[in-house]
């Protein structure tokens, strides 16, 4: 077995992340179709969890600095355990909460750079499968809404609009910069144009902007480098694409929302846009609220709750996450659980200028992404990215 895994734990690793988008689709169908309790998700993922640690703790043999950092890791963990079971709160949802809280800062600790081989070329077509699986399935009318109530948007076959909208942020980069590098004219305007529709598809902003973003990053180079011939046909091909946005944009998911969401609150002038009103419930959708009623029974649940955090729960009540998550998990973790993931983070940051160009803004947009709306750090299902962008070395 511990030959076996010497051997191919770089091929399991890829393997693993290749499957990702299949494992989301299976956990879509068992949580919408079959209605299960545990997912596939949450299994398969917990599997590679402990294969991993298996692996580089026993036989592997981390070094002296992980392996203290481990065991300041399950020390907090047991603690952060015994606390919510003395303050009586609900164990089930706070325990999920810990586990995905390990699954990012173990698989960054212990995962090694060397073992993490994944080229840019298998990243595009993870990109493409996820692309694919929105766009068919409401192509074919068998897609699931964004949204659980108001607005609409789909998400394709999957089930976390949220999730989804942060792996495309992060994979878009490699997405554009390998579509620049086909040779057929055609193939690079379909496929741009898919992704283009299906960022308008989701409904929601942080993919749309991102993908403008990232678009006139990837793009803009480019042209500098075409003749006057055609630098002309590109302008021409431009100003088509935007008369055909301004055309079909009020059609789309992405403006229903935008405007249902300005007329409930009420931003009926320009200078309503300057208002916290406009910033709060439209840009971050009543995350500064939650904020600040969190932050609030956070800071005074004592010095104990503030240092291993409360949890999920408040006397038994669950708090509305603030999807944003570096307040989720200090509230939920306290400093010393912040802290504890943080640092590594920080870490492999200050050597991401050594890493790939399309992978370094990746990474920057999904942490962007992580603070401004959550469902990075603590969704399984996307840190697991962050760990490619933060760790993976491509040649």
């Amino acid at each position: 077995m511990s030959k076996y895994l010497d051997k191919n734990i770089s091929k399991i690793i890829l393997i693993f992340i290749f499957l990702q988008p299949i494992i989301d689709l299976l956990t879509s169908i068992s949580i919408n179709y079959l209605h299960l309790t545990i997912s596939v998700g949450i299994v398969v993922r917990s599997l590679f969890l402990v294969l991993i640690i298996y692996y580089y703790v026993f036989i592997r043999k981390i070094s002296k600095k992980q392996l203290m950092y481990l065991l300041g890791i399950l020390v907090f963990s047991l603690s952060f355990i015994i606390f919510i079971y003395l303050s009586k709160e609900p164990m089930g949802s706070n325990i999920v909460s810990l586990i995905k809280y390990l699954y990012f800062i173990i698989l960054l600790i212990l995962i090694d750079s060397k073992d993490l081989k994944i080229s840019k070329r298998n990243l595009f077509y993870i990109a493409l499968i996820y692309i694919l699986l929105i766009f068919v399935p409401r192509m074919l009318s068998f897609d699931f809404n964004s949204y659980r109530e108001g607005n609409i948007g789909s998400v394709g076959i999957f089930n976390s609009g949220n999730e989804i909208n942060a792996i495309l942020v992060f994979l878009l980069p490699i997405y554009l910069t390998n579509l620049l590098k086909e040779q057929s004219l055609a193939y690079r305007l379909i496929f741009f144009a898919v992704m283009a529709y299906v960022s308008l598809l989701t409904g929601t902003k942080v993919l749309l902007f991102f993908f403008l973003l990232i678009t006139l990053i990837k793009i803009l180079p480019e042209a500098k480098k075409l003749s006057n011939k055609a630098k002309i046909a590109s302008l021409i091909g431009v100003g088509i694409t935007c008369a055909l946005l301004v055309i079909l944009i009020p059609k789309t998911n992405f403006y229903h929302n935008i405007v249902l969401s300005l007329e409930y609150n009420n931003i009926n002038s320009f200078k309503d846009i300057f208002s916290y009103n406009f910033l709060n419930n439209v840009i971050f959708h009543e995350r500064l609220t939650f904020l600040v009623n969190n932050f609030n029974i956070y800071i005074n649940s004592g010095i104990r709750s503030i240092l291993f955090g409360i949890g999920l729960t408040s006397n038994s009540i669950l708090l509305k996450e603030v999807e944003m998550d570096l307040y989720d998990i200090l509230i939920t973790f306290g400093i010393i659980g912040t802290l504890l993931l943080v640092i590594p983070v920080i870490k492999y940051l200050i050597s991401l200028n050594k890493q790939d160009k399309d992978l370094i803004i990746g990474t920057i947009f999904l942490l962007i992404v992580s603070i401004i709306s959550g469902h990075v750090l603590l969704s399984p299902a996307v840190s697991i990215y962050l760990i490619i962008g933060l760790k993976n070395r491509i040649e």
